[in-house]
């Protein structure tokens, strides 16, 4: 089996993989259920156990949204610091329109990926949102690369250093940490930030500016999502507009024995 860039990280990943009757997601379940740890494919919440998943795939199917609002329940009941709450979403479709796109990112998609499908492009990407995910510990912290966030002193550390916020700047950190949904608008960052409707994108700049300069050692970035908000990741993103170099194609299999 080739080594592809982000593969080795699912050797120790559960995936849950949600899809209707139609069971559109066997394609992505064929190449990942051999390079993970565990994946398990459910058609219905009664099915989905009380386990830790690293990443989460969901149908997307405009003629049966079934997969969707399994996903979205389930979000809506997970306690607030459940321990697979944050949790990644790659939500895998059939359209690529723009409308779709948006749609999943509002629902909690951490990605949205269109068929066809490259096998290279799928594993890298699984990789990056497991490497990325926010997870919870013990102490009630949450933690992303080298950055941890504690909600009850509210006090944030990179490095175990702890970094001096101000009280706007720690609000829009906790904001774009602790968000179910991996993705936000800078309008829901301004009204949660603020309490008040968006009318300038001025003072939020000079926040994020500030909070980047004082959060330089973090091992990640706060990154803009084109034509749908901000997010925090460790790992540099696939939302990147920075020209990337082509990966070379996968070898071609050999003959079967």
């Amino acid at each position: 089996m080739p080594k592809i860039p982000g593969s080795e990280i699912l050797k120790n990943s559960r995936i849950l993989a949600i899809q209707s009757s139609r069971q559109q997601l066997q394609d992505v379940c064929k190449i990942l259920q051999p390079r993970c740890l565990d994946l398990l494919s459910v058609a219905s919440a009664q099915e989905i156990p009380n386990l830790d998943f690293d990443l989460i795939l969901v149908e997307y199917a405009v003629a049966d949204m079934t997969s969707v609002l399994i996903y979205k329940n389930l979000v809506a009941s997970l306690p607030q610091q459940s321990p697979w709450g944050l949790a990644p979403a790659i939500f895998i479709a059939d359209t690529r329109t723009y409308d779709h796109r948006l749609n999943a990112f509002e629902i909690g998609a951490a990605d949205f990926m269109a068929r066809p499908l490259e096998e290279r492009d799928l594993l890298k990407k699984c990789g990056m949102h497991i490497k990325n995910r926010r997870r919870f510990s013990e102490d009630r912290c949450v933690h992303i690369g080298n950055l941890s966030l504690n909600p009850v002193t509210q006090s944030v550390k990179v490095e175990q250093n702890i970094v001096n916020l101000t009280q706007l700047e720690y609000k829009i950190l906790h904001f774009l940490v602790m968000s179910p949904r991996p993705v936000v608008t800078r309008t829901e960052i301004y009204e949660h930030v603020w309490g008040s409707p968006m009318t300038s994108t001025g003072r939020l700049d000079t926040q994020l500016y500030n909070l980047k300069k004082k959060i330089a050692k973090f091992n990640g970035k706060i990154k803009s999502v084109n034509k749908v908000g901000m997010r925090i990741l460790m790992a540099e993103s696939t939302f990147s507009q920075e020209a990337k170099k082509v990966d070379p194609p996968l070898p071609s299999p050999g003959p079967r024995p």
